[in-house]
């Protein structure tokens, strides 16, 4: 009965130990300027990422966001960060450049009426905008990790 109880105990342990695989609170902010006659967007998304291990470093995070309505991909963010601490919460930013057609999806789904984002001189931006987690896809997709106690030894 005490092997059952510690094998659980081990599982459980091992199984905190993830890669973050959440992306807490995600906003948008749309910015739209005028270049070479056009109109150009820029998605930018963030959120909080949470290392929920004790012990683990991840070292050079790259992965990618997606919003999603459905089974069907609006856009797909690139992100990169250099090191997330056990425990540690940071916030990531992601950004990317669309054009009218990619964008209009986006602006329906966050409920950001096209008027608002015409340009006439300067860039125009919208306010942070909530996004519903549900529609947010985090992966992870390489990563390095380092033992804390690695660390704190000097290796």
């Amino acid at each position: 009965m005490k092997k059952i109880v510690v094998f659980s105990l081990i599982i459980s342990l091992i199984g905190c130990a993830r890669v973050p695989e959440r992306l807490y609170n995600p906003t948008a902010v749309i910015r739209a300027e005028m270049m070479e006659n056009q109109t150009v967007y820029t998605v930018y998304l963030k959120g909080i990422v949470l290392n929920d291990s004790d012990e683990r470093i991840y070292k050079n995070i790259k992965g990618s966001i997606t919003i999603r309505s459905g089974e069907r991909t609006l856009l797909t963010i690139p992100f990169e960060t250099e090191q997330l601490l056990p425990f540690q919460k940071i916030e990531i930013t992601a950004e990317k450049k669309t054009s009218e057609y990619e964008i209009s999806p986006i602006l329906s789904l966050l409920r950001v009426s096209p008027e608002q984002l015409r340009v006439i001189a300067e860039p125009v931006y919208t306010e942070e905008i909530p996004v519903n987690p549900k529609l947010v896809e985090f992966t992870i997709s390489s990563y390095e990790i380092t033992s804390i106690f690695d660390v704190i030894r000097g290796k």
